[in-house]
């Protein structure tokens, strides 16, 4: 289990900025990891990760770019625990380990969108990070539909 750190957030935008680096520094991660792969198949499968994860990342800096400065300069007063680092899957030995590492990896996202949408009281924050939320989740499904597709190969 990686240890995380208690962080505390004053506005929307820091939120946004947070899963932004956290999504880069884990696109690092994912090419050191297919980098270092134990197998052909499993090479195949980070780089599909990989594709699926910028297109994530792109997704939410673009978010960041449009939304409105009411949204992104809204001030909370947010609490959680973070992951302190992102560190690479345990295993690069099966398909599976590396599906279930990103999975987890992603769920932090998910995890804090949502808990931002719980504690703000402001309705087009509520939808914006339910949204967001919902888009890590698919994205979530797409990375295991990839896991299925590399498995029935």
């Amino acid at each position: 289990m990686r240890p995380n750190q208690r962080v505390t957030m004053s506005q929307i935008g820091e939120v946004l900025d947070h899963a932004i680096d956290y999504l880069r520094h884990l696109n690092e991660v994912l090419a050191e990891a297919q980098a270092n792969a134990a197998s052909e198949r499993v090479r195949m499968l980070l780089n599909a990760f990989g594709l699926e994860q910028r297109g994530l990342t792109e997704a939410i800096e673009r978010y960041q770019e449009d939304a409105s400065d009411r949204v992104v300069g809204r001030f909370i007063n947010f609490s959680t625990e973070l992951p302190a680092e992102v560190a690479g899957p345990d295993s690069t030995d099966t398909t599976l380990s590396v599906t279930e590492w990103l999975l987890g990896a992603n769920k932090h996202l998910a995890d804090l969108f949502g808990e931002v949408a719980g504690s703000v009281n402001v309705e087009d924050v509520q939808t914006a990070f339910t949204g967001l939320a919902n888009q890590i989740e698919t994205h979530e499904r797409k990375l295991s539909k990839e896991y299925q597709r590399f498995e029935d190969l």
